[in-house]
């Protein structure tokens, strides 16, 4: 079973990073692609075509109406108001988004120990206190030699 706090603070902050993106009012949605992409959750991953939307729309009524009229005014209140639902978003999440990603990098460490333990390899085992093969000849210390 794993501890509460198994990770550090540090862990958390450097794993956390994405909610910066959120900030930026028009990478939030790949902030959510991001962490959808590294938890499968198929909900976040979803939530970061919600938040690309109100981009997405900003760019085609530039396109579309160059001057500033309704539909860009429409645009960049739906990019503010997105922009800010997502950082709130983000902050909820940020805790199960942690506890996912530390449960996935426990499964993957536990799954390689056993694969070590089926090869008969023992972790706590020190490699090169091994003794020597008697085939494997030996010249010495490597010294060099000028």
């Amino acid at each position: 079973m794993m501890n509460k706090s198994s990770k550090s603070l540090l862990w958390k902050l450097a794993q956390s990073w994405w909610i910066l993106l959120t900030f930026s009012f028009l990478f939030n949605g790949i902030a959510f692609f991001y962490i959808g992409s590294k938890v499968k959750n198929r909900r976040w991953t979803m939530f970061g075509a919600i938040y690309s939307f109100p981009f997405i729309f900003m760019i085609i009524a530039v396109i579309i109406d160059p001057e500033v009229g309704l539909i860009a005014t429409i645009a960049v209140s739906s990019l503010y108001v997105g922009g800010l639902s997502s950082m709130v978003h983000a902050f909820i999440i940020r805790k199960e988004f942690l506890i996912r990603l530390e449960g996935q990098q426990y499964l993957k460490e536990d799954h390689l120990r056993q694969i070590a333990s089926e090869y008969g390899l023992n972790s706590n085992e020190d490699h090169f206190k091994r003794p020597k093969p008697t085939t494997v000849p030996s010249r010495g210390p490597l010294i060099r030699q000028s």
